[in-house]
């Protein structure tokens, strides 16, 4: 499966680039140059120096040729013979804009000297070319007859804010099998490929969670300490599990006892060897069994997770485990509930509780939680957002073969 760098770098392609002014065009192609030796920019809008403050951006440890060539300040013969020289030198070349470069010209016969320069000096070379356009020239429109790809960046929105999304919606040389990706332009341009998470992964050695600043463990004590984490019915049970057992190899590692509610959906035997393979020394881990029904689903009659003060304490509730409570009995579910939330504040505890959407439980536990978070899966992609407080988006790549999860800032 080719990547979208590997289509915009292709020998013998002609890529065009389509999106609105300020989506990332710029940089994308700067990304494809990076990966080449040398590489001439044809600009009509950014001077040089701006373009070469974004490569630093795109590829920091780009040591290769980039060769600006300033559109706006030359004629167009000139522009076109500086074209077919970094051609002739198998070249990767960028056109940014192509409805610069055809401003004033309204119809197909006019650009037909630039199509012949196009067929001519990429089709018999190793080089490549890409075209940028913002579909203000409707001239620019027939290049996409000639283009071999054509890559649209647009803004869709996720959780509540837009975030960058790239559709590969033409690969002449090769069937399209995965269309869309996000891009984000925080810190550097990076292009997430989407994940199905189906099957029970590999899983490696708990390494690192690099969560964003406000899910720190004193950001969380500062704001309260009971967390609520819904996942939409998009979230594979696969993916869930796996995030919730990361947070919990996250919290043993970082010296504190996890006590974990199981949801009637896992086996503690199961769950167990997965921490095991995850963090070998489980001995501060608690797995609980709920046994609502056995005590009548009285609130005053069911253990707590935890009785006794003790330091250094989080639980960890899979909220499938008290579903059937809250359908049950809805008020004496929230009596438990308010029994959890008075002791967990008595003893300076953290719970997280991870739901789905909809569940009769989620809708409960929300009207006490002083921290929400929701996480959905969107065309393969996990992302996760706080909303209270409020805060960006963040895009989830869990590695479980290597023990990692990145939180990545989108926007």
């Amino acid at each position: 499966m080719r990547s979208v760098l590997d289509i915009l770098t292709a020998p013998g392609y002609v890529s065009l680039i389509e999106g609105p002014p300020g989506i990332g065009k710029t940089f994308l192609a700067l990304k494809a140059c990076s990966l080449k030796d040398k590489c001439t920019y044809v600009s009509y809008a950014d001077p040089e120096s701006s373009l070469r403050e974004k490569m630093k951006v795109v590829a920091p440890e780009y040591s290769g040729n980039l060769k600006v060539i300033s559109a706006m300040t030359g004629s167009l013969e000139s522009v076109y013979s500086e074209i077919a020289s970094a051609l002739s030198d198998d070249q990767l070349v960028v056109i940014d804009t192509i409805d610069a470069m055809f401003f004033g010209i309204k119809d197909e016969s006019s650009i037909r000297p630039f199509l012949q320069l196009l067929y001519g000096s990429v089709k018999q070379k190793s080089a490549s070319m890409v075209l940028i356009a913002e579909g203000l020239n409707p001239a620019a429109d027939h290049v996409r007859f000639v283009s071999d790809a054509i890559i649209s960046l647009n803004f869709e929105s996720v959780l509540g804010q837009n975030v960058r999304a790239l559709r590969i919606i033409k690969d002449r040389d090769h069937p399209v099998e995965q269309p869309l990706h996000y891009v984000t332009l925080k810190d550097q341009l990076r292009i997430f490929d989407p994940f199905y998470m189906l099957s029970r992964p590999s899983l490696g050695r708990f390494t690192s969670m690099s969560r964003p600043p406000s899910t720190e463990a004193d950001s969380i004590k500062y704001l309260g300490n009971r967390v609520l984490i819904e996942l939409d019915m998009s979230v594979e049970d696969v993916r869930g599990s796996l995030l919730r057992k990361m947070f919990i190899a996250d919290y043993i590692k970082m010296g504190y006892k996890v006590n974990y509610l199981l949801g009637p959906n896992e086996s503690k035997e199961t769950f167990l060897e997965d921490i095991k393979a995850i963090i070998e020394n489980t001995s501060r881990l608690n797995i609980l069994i709920p046994a609502h029904k056995d005590y009548g689903y009285k609130a005053d009659k069911i253990p707590r997770l935890q009785k006794t003060y003790e330091e250094n304490v989080v639980n960890v509730i899979n909220l499938l485990a008290d579903e059937d409570f809250a359908i049950k009995d809805p008020v004496e579910y929230e009596l438990y509930v308010r029994g959890s939330v008075n002791r967990d504040r008595m003893f300076n505890r953290t719970a997280f509780i991870f739901g789905y959407s909809n569940q009769e439980a989620l809708k409960i536990e929300q009207k006490y939680a002083n921290i929400f978070w929701r996480l959905t899966v969107t065309d393969g992609f996990f992302f996760w957002r706080s909303f209270r407080p409020l805060g960006p988006l963040y895009f989830v790549d869990i590695s479980s073969e290597k023990g990692k999860v990145d939180f990545i800032r989108v926007v």
